[in-house]
C-alpha cells in the first residue's frame, strides 16, 4: 500500500485524516440506491468481506454502509480525536515518525519507569 506524505498541520489535520483512512480502508465496492434497497437485509453479510459499501444515487456518492462494530470503532476515534490535547501528541508523534525519530519500546518503558 502507497501511503501519501502530508504536511501535517493542526489546519490539516482532518483532511490528513480523512486521506489516510481513505488509503487504509478502500471501499471499492459500490451499489446503487436502488439495488442497496433490493439488498438490505443481505448488506450486513456482505460487510463482513467488505470495509464498506458506497451507495450511489445517479452515479454519485450519497451515503455509505459500514458495520455497526466498525460504525463505534469510528465514533471512538472521533471521541478520541476531539481532545485537543491528544490531537497535538498525537501530530507530533506522526511527525517523529516521518522523521525517524522514534524510540525503543525498552527506552520508552525506562523513561516511565515501568
Amino acid at each position: 500500500m502507497r501511503r501519501s506524505k502530508v504536511n501535517l498541520t493542526k489546519d490539516n489535520f482532518y483532511d490528513s485524516l480523512s486521506l489516510l483512512l481513505t488509503e487504509c480502508i478502500p471501499m471499492s465496492k459500490s451499489i446503487n440506491i436502488n439495488e442497496a434497497k433490493d439488498q438490505l437485509l443481505q448488506l450486513p453479510k456482505q460487510l463482513e468481506n467488505e470495509s464498506a459499501i458506497i451507495i450511489t444515487n445517479e452515479e454519485l456518492p450519497v451515503m455509505v454502509a459500514i458495520s455497526y462494530d466498525q460504525y463505534i470503532s469510528m465514533l471512538e476515534t472521533m471521541d478520541i480525536l476531539s481532545d485537543p490535547e491528544f490531537k497535538e501528541q498525537l501530530i507530533a508523534g506522526i511527525k517523529e515518525d516521518q522523521q525517524d525519530q522514534r524510540v525503543s519500546w525498552s527506552d520508552a518503558m525506562n523513561e516511565l519507569e515501568w
